[in-house]
């Protein structure tokens, strides 16, 4: 289910789709009477385009996953072009390319919680604390019990005669009373869980810093945002540690809520599934117990093109650690958008102007000369960079298209690469591996297609990998001839 304001969006509003595809769409959900397009500017700028065909209207979602509002009360769920079994696993490899908007989604339970899961997690609760700071806190009564001189409420006779009178203190009397009290199982539960996310967020900032990295906005944001949350439930006592004991019996605490206070659930559901430390899964699963967290809408390109990079890294980072390698054989995976790896698409023309004869101009413009961004670049510790490779996530055709093919030849031409490779997701599972597709001059033509529906992807990943290390091999053969 889907959410918007806490009401469930109708089933009809949410318009099923696959990435680039059309969805039957209803004109009259989009023109309003006097023809104007009622498309959000969100929607409109980065999340769908919309032409007119044959007198009929058409809305082309662009490559992003999940489920987000479209108009102000119809939604898109769409859905990978691509067969692609673990979308959770890329998300995690990566951390990013993620876009958590204000609409809830249901999302089946995990076991596992990875690092953006909880700050997913945190951002949720914190949305779902808000009505609880609008409306006010729980408070029932709870026993309190005192011994005094001076008691009130209900004496306990058979304690005050065997604590107090047996011991020849007659003056004194052991009683009890009810009082409306914060301090009950609901208030504590979700305060476990904010100091625990807390915790968390401390953690994470402080490893960022040792690494060199300073805050995020949205850090400072969610920080100051749990510290205030947290101070909502001041007077309320929680365990120093979040004991199995108190996570049992936290998984009662929905039923000590009134019929009038059924906007604590919400909080309530994420808190213990935040004290059980479970995660979430981005795959609709049956017979899962869903949580209801903020709809997060994937990038497809640019994490497919992270989950290349971060991956082939992490592989040859543990390859070179694991076993002797030919010092020349050890392959790094380079960044082609960095400032370090990218370089001018230009170079000066000095020579051709030194023997050309006039009348000939140069180019004069304030413009930025452009510079190759590869997504990959193949480095070796001597400097030489046998492989640029660039990710297309796009369906697969037998050659890669006039446009892309150009585009991988002029990034090989400037870094001296005598392999130029592509690599897209494949469409199917006997069309995964490497492809020759032939030479350019004296540059090979590589395509790679990565079978992104495989159960495992991190072997999946190793046969790239394996590919990479066959072509650097053969470079370097041809290169000793």
């Amino acid at each position: 289910m889907t959410y918007v304001g806490g009401r469930a969006v109708p089933s009809k509003n949410l318009i099923p789709a696959v990435e680039y595809g059309y969805p039957e769409v209803a004109v009259e959900d989009f023109i309003d009477p006097i023809g104007n397009l009622q498309l959000l500017p969100e929607a409109a700028k980065r999340y769908v385009k919309v032409d007119f065909k044959d007198n009929t209207l058409r809305l082309q979602p662009q490559a992003f996953v999940g489920i987000y509002p479209v108009t102000h009360d119809r939604y898109l769920k769409v859905e990978p072009r691509f067969p692609i079994a673990n979308l959770t696993h890329m998300v995690t490899v990566t951390g990013g390319s993620k876009i958590a908007l204000d609409i809830l989604r249901e999302y089946p339970a995990s076991d596992k919680s990875e690092v953006w899961m909880r700050e997913v997690m945190i951002d949720a609760l914190l949305a779902a604390i808000d009505p609880i700071r609008q409306k006010g806190l729980i408070r029932a009564y709870e026993r309190k019990d005192a011994e005094s001189s001076f008691p009130h409420g209900r004496i306990d006779i058979g304690a005050t005669l065997s604590r107090h009178v047996a011991r020849g203190s007659g003056h004194v009397a052991q009683f009890s009373w009810y009082e409306r009290s914060i301090d009950n199982l609901p208030n504590k539960v979700i305060k476990s869980a904010l100091v625990q996310l807390g915790k968390f967020q401390s953690g994470s900032i402080a490893t960022k810093k040792k690494q060199g990295a300073g805050r995020t906005p949205d850090e400072r944001r969610r920080s100051a945002r749990l510290t205030n949350a947290i101070h909502l439930f001041q007077g309320v006592t929680i365990p120093k540690r979040s004991t199995v004991q108190f996570r049992e019996l936290a998984r009662t605490a929905h039923i000590r809520i009134p019929e009038s206070r059924t906007y604590y659930r919400e909080a309530l559901d994420l808190s213990v599934a935040v004290l059980d430390e479970l995660g979430f899964d981005l795959a609709d699963l049956p017979d899962r117990e869903n949580l209801r967290i903020p709809s997060i809408v994937i990038e497809m390109e640019k994490l497919f093109e992270q989950f290349v990079r971060v991956s082939l890294a992490t592989i040859f980072a543990s390859r070179i650690r694991e076993g002797p390698t030919p010092a020349r054989n050890r392959i790094s995976i380079l960044d082609g958008n960095s400032r370090s790896v990218s370089m001018s698409l230009y170079s000066d023309s000095a020579n051709w102007m030194d023997v050309l004869e006039k009348p000939y101009r140069m180019v004069t413009t304030t413009e930025k000369k452009p510079k190759t961004t590869p997504d990959i670049v193949v480095g070796l510790p001597d400097g030489w960079k046998p492989i640029v490779a660039d990710m297309k996530y796009k369906p697969v055709t037998e050659y890669i298209s006039r446009s892309d093919l150009e585009q991988v030849i002029v990034y090989a031409t400037k870094y001296v690469s005598p392999v130029a490779m592509t690599i897209r997701p494949a469409s199917h599972i006997d069309h995964a591996g490497l492809y020759l597709l032939g030479t350019v001059g004296e540059i090979l033509v590589a395509d790679y297609r990565i079978d992104l529906g495989a159960d495992n992807l991190n072997v999946e990943m190793g046969k790239l990998a394996d590919a990479f290390e066959n072509l650097v091999a053969a470079a370097l053969a041809i290169d000793a001839k």
